[in-house]
């Protein structure tokens, strides 16, 4: 019987292997085809090995995407629904984590070098708090109540993201940088940055449940008992995924709780409705500006340690931003790298923030009085009544800056306070502040034979226009080397490319009307009576017109926030930009500063300033005066 074709055709490949004859030299010209077959077996081998393993890692990586979501209901407290991750997800994880770690295992065993985790493989967030920006209240109050609610949310475990789709300053990367090699998740158009540029996770999806980050009716009345301990937990803190519902109350009343020793707190209280009264009196002197541990007391250390160190981690001026603060300390002269051991009254530089606008409107809102019985509260004083740099609160800003210059050359201060009951007029102030300024203006005039450059330098950053000519134009100026943040423009290829960011920003003004689907009444939020809302007043460029946004609409002189609101936002980013690059430098550069308690720039400009000194290892005393309130972390004064 014949032999089928298959047949003949194995028979006659397998005897045309067996009948090669003896390897020749001659013959190298004709490759062996005993030698091609094993080769191509061996690829065919190493290929398949490869793609089992490829094919087993991407399923385990499908696998931990799909079992993320969806997300299983629970009731939470209330009766509300609290949504979790399901159990597949935490089981998901791990089987991922060993075929990462089997992966770079075999890529090691072949000399390859381990690659690292991709951002969008991060992990998501075991624990996360979402705070949404608000659409109306100023830079200066909602940041300071980002990094309040970031230190509760921190001190609970959770990681803070950031939602600012509705923000009337646009968003947070139009000022500050976001990590290297964003997170790219599987549902790219989640709107939420981290906070801190280096978290180590991934929010979850943006239609996860969150339960509200407040308390609860009971819990507003438990904090209110002095029995209650400092290991309080609200209840929102039981859960793994939360929003900041602007419960602002119910977050201080948390803050001061877990960070303040309120015995102490209450002792200050009673101290100051005291002073207050002696001085309505006539029985005790008003003070010209607190001293360095009035402006800080010891009281609120942890609260102002713990702040600070969040403002570190997460005030990352962007490349944008970065190039106007290069741009702006070459125009002021502090661009060195002197610091602060031996200095000669030339090369300090001290920082002074003048808040004015409608921030006098709260004035009866701020400070010891509004510690006071409404019906006993004593007036308002007259100087605070009106806004304006009045001779007296420029003798004032003078007086702090006397204090630090001579505190910072370590000179002594034998003559009495320039507010003392002594020093009627101001005239009689003025003379008292040239008498303590003379050792340290002899030794500038001596070394600088009258040049500017001897002299210590004032950077003044201010709403009000006018503020370096008020200064200037004061008896002390001569003491003084006084310019203005304001005065420095970006240079014209700033103003080109933050023109181009302008016009892809301006897109953004669509999107303030956006809200995640998440969660219900996460909108704007109405202020609480009695809270402090500031705008980004304060900052350089809100009293004047700039020619970086293409919409040229006039920037409000003094700040007046709601003015402010009605502006275009590329003009809102704009400004505020500005206004970001002064605190920067101020707050970097400055030997000392110079600011109002009472202004939410100001308090912030201070953790910032605190933030630069701990990175920097700097010890010694805290080289900041207040000329109202001291520094508190809550909206209303503490």
């Amino acid at each position: 019987m014949p032999s089928s074709p298959i047949a003949r055709r194995h028979h006659r490949t397998l005897s045309s292997i067996s009948s090669l004859p003896p390897f020749l030299p001659q013959r190298t010209s004709r490759p062996s085809s005993r030698l091609a077959l094993l080769v191509f077996l061996a690829a065919a081998l190493a290929l398949t090995t490869y793609l089992a393993h490829a094919k087993g890692g991407m399923d385990l990586l499908r696998l931990a995407v799909v079992t993320e979501e969806p997300v299983r209901p629970r009731e939470g407290l209330g009766g509300e629904a609290v949504m979790e991750p399901s159990p597949a997800l935490e089981a998901a994880q791990d089987p991922r984590e060993d075929g990462q770690l089997a992966g770079m295992a075999i890529e090691e065993a072949v000399g390859k070098p381990a690659r690292r985790p991709k951002a969008e493989h991060l992990p998501v967030c075991k624990k996360s708090v979402l705070f949404r920006f608000a659409g109306r209240h100023g830079f200066g109050s909602e940041v300071s109540l980002l990094f309040r609610v970031a230190s509760v949310a921190h001190h609970f475990g959770y990681t803070v993201f950031l939602d600012s789709t509705s923000w009337n300053y646009g968003s947070w990367d139009s000022y500050f940088s976001l990590p290297s090699s964003p997170s790219v998740p599987p549902y790219p158009s989640t709107p939420f940055a981290p906070l801190d540029p280096a978290a180590p996770c991934r929010p979850p999806s943006p239609t996860t449940k969150r339960y509200k980050m407040s308390l609860t009716d009971d819990e507003s009345r438990a904090l209110s008992l002095e029995s209650l301990g400092s290991s309080f937990r609200p209840k929102w803190a039981n859960r793994n995924h939360v929003y900041w519902l602007r419960d602002v109350d119910g977050l201080d009343a948390t803050f001061l709780r877990l960070f303040v020793d309120e015995a102490k707190l209450a002792q200050v209280h009673r101290e100051d409705l005291r002073h207050l009264e002696a001085v309505e009196a006539g029985e005790d002197d008003k003070s010209a500006f607190l001293s360095a541990t009035e402006t800080l007391p010891s009281m609120f250390e942890d609260a102002f340690g713990r702040m600070s160190e969040l403002v570190r981690d997460a005030w990352a001026p962007n490349e944008e931003v970065r190039r106007m603060v290069g741009e702006l300390e070459r125009e002021l002269g502090v661009s060195g790298k002197e610091r602060r051991e031996g200095k000669r009254p030339g090369d300090l530089l001290v920082g002074v923030h003048v808040r004015l606008g409608d921030k006098f409107l709260e004035a009866d809102r701020i400070g010891p009085a509004s510690l006071s019985d409404p019906s006993s509260a004593p007036p308002v004083p007259a100087d605070y009544s009106t806004p304006g740099l009045t001779d007296e609160l420029l003798t004032s800003y003078y007086a702090a800056a006397v204090d630090s210059i001579n505190s910072l050359l370590s000179l002594p201060t034998s003559l009495p306070s320039p507010f003392s009951h002594v020093l009627r007029t101001n005239a009689d102030r003025i003379r008292a502040l040239f008498a303590l300024s003379a050792p340290w203006s002899r030794l500038a005039a001596a070394e600088g034979e009258g040049q500017e450059d001897a002299k210590p330098t004032l950077a003044l950053m201010s709403d009000d226009p006018n503020a370096v000519e008020a200064f200037r134009a004061h008896p002390m100026a001569r003491r003084f080397r006084i310019v203005g943040t304001a005065q420095v423009e970006p240079s014209p290829s700033s103003a080109e490319r933050a023109r181009k960011r302008a016009r892809r920003e301006v897109r953004q003004e669509v999107m303030e009307k956006r809200r995640p689907d998440f969660a219900a009444g996460v909108g704007a939020g109405v202020p609480h009576a009695g809270t402090a809302h500031v705008g980004a007043g304060g900052g350089a460029g809100h009293g004047r017109t700039h020619a970086v946004p293409k919409t040229k609409q006039k920037v409000p002189d003094g700040f007046n926030e709601t003015a402010f609101n009605r502006l275009p936002l590329a003009t809102r980013i704009a400004s505020a930009r500005i206004f970001v690059r002064d605190l920067t430098v101020l707050s970097s550069r400055a030997d000392a500063l110079i600011v109002t308690g009472s202004s939410n720039v100001g308090r912030l400009m201070m953790l910032l300033f605190e933030a630069r000194r701990r990175e920097e290892g700097e010890g010694g005393k805290r080289e900041v005066r207040s000329l109202d309130t001291r520094w508190f972390p809550t909206a209303r004064f503490a």
